[in-house]
């Protein structure tokens, strides 16, 4: 083996390596982005593929209120098909679960349960505000494209 395809397969191992190991807290930026910094993932642990966050909204354009603890994973293999599969979970009494398909223009939710503060309807839509929601809303939906 020459030193050059020696060197080639040890930057390919690498590269493999630092993908299969990317913390989780790089999801939160990838979050941050695409929800225009309204949603975080705070206290991340595990890496991009299997991990668990608290997933948190900016409320009123200031501080981040906590929402529920999440766990997901996802499936490496369903990078090949164009589309990011992953399972989501919340480990809390309510139980909320998901199956997301993620791909570069929509983001679908399938088989989905969860509960939010009603007051996220404040910070999602500012037609609804003077109505002050509050308790939890529940949402399930066997599909939901965004």
């Amino acid at each position: 083996m020459s030193k050059r395809a020696a060197l080639l397969l040890f930057a390919l191992t690498y590269l493999i390596v630092l993908c299969a190991t990317a913390p989780a807290s790089l999801l939160d930026v990838a979050v941050r982005r695409a929800s225009d910094d309204r949603l975080a993932l705070a206290n991340a642990s595990g890496t991009i593929w299997n991990g668990a966050a608290l997933l948190s909204m900016r409320v009123q354009k200031k501080h981040l209120q906590p929402l529920q603890t999440v766990h997901w994973r996802i499936a490496p293999t369903s990078l090949f098909t164009g589309k990011l599969r992953a399972q989501l979970n919340s480990g809390e009494a309510a139980a909320s679960s998901a199956q997301a398909l993620i791909s570069f223009n929509e983001i679908e939710l399938r088989q989905a349960q969860f509960q939010l503060p009603a007051m996220a309807l404040d910070e999602i839509s500012p037609t609804l505000r003077p109505a002050r929601f509050r308790g939890q809303l529940d949402f399930r939906t066997d599909r939901l494209t965004l």
